[in-house]
Formats: C-alpha cells, sequence, structure tokens
C-alpha cells in the first residue's frame, strides 16, 4: 500500500484535495498551460485582460482562430468592447503579436514577446 506524504502545513492552514473533470481527448478541451506562465499573465494583467488571455489560452496549440468578440460573449458572458478593449492591451503587453503592420493576423503568446512583429521574432 502507498504511504502519500502530508504537505508541509503551519498551525490552522487550509489544505485543500483539488479535484479536476479532466477531459478525454475527443472531447476538444485544451487549457494546459505552465503554472509559471499563468501567475506571470495574473500578475501582469488586469481581471477581464485575464479572461480574454484564458479564452485564446484554452485553445490547441497552433489553432487558427476567428477572432470574434460576439462569440466570446456567447461563451463567456465578456461583454463584446470589453473584448475589443482588452483584445488591445494583450497586444501592448506582448501577449498578442501582429504578423506585420498591415496585417489583421496575430499571434497568442502565453508568455509576452518583445515588441516585433512575430515574423522576426526569435523562435525558442
Amino acid at each position: 500500500m502507498e504511504v502519500k506524504q502530508m504537505p508541509y502545513t503551519v498551525e490552522n492552514q487550509r489544505r485543500v484535495l483539488v479535484h479536476r473533470d479532466m477531459p478525454k481527448d475527443n472531447e476538444g478541451n485544451f487549457l494546459l498551460i505552465k503554472k509559471d506562465n499563468l501567475y506571470a499573465a495574473y500578475r501582469d494583467l488586469n481581471a477581464t485582460a485575464l479572461c480574454l488571455y484564458l479564452y485564446l489560452a484554452g485553445n490547441k496549440d497552433g489553432f487558427d482562430l476567428a477572432f470574434s468578440p460576439k462569440a466570446i460573449h456567447n461563451e463567456m458572458g465578456l461583454p463584446e468592447s470589453t473584448c475589443r478593449d482588452q483584445f488591445k492591451v494583450l497586444v501592448n503587453k506582448g501577449y498578442l503579436v501582429r504578423r506585420s503592420e498591415t496585417s489583421n493576423r496575430y499571434d497568442f503568446y502565453e508568455i509576452p514577446k518583445e515588441k516585433k512583429t512575430a515574423e522576426t521574432a526569435c523562435v525558442f
């Protein structure tokens, strides 16, 4: 029988056992973010920009999303005008990078990129 080690706690500290509803491979759920990236975004973004960040991060890597404030409103309840405003916040912070000055295509990154176009950004 496996013996689980107790986590380090201090007096009167609350403990939480996490129960996740893990998606099956065929359910199309892709929200998996490195904790460090999520915590950095949490510190960097306001609450509504973080909602949009999570919406974008909830898509499969490489997914080509047609950004629609109306669709986001219908799925999450975020007002359409807020979606547009927070899109600009993600651009200004470097989470969304425009491919070129004249393009309507953007690349989303979990961690912000420098203020460069995606074509000239370093790839790691």
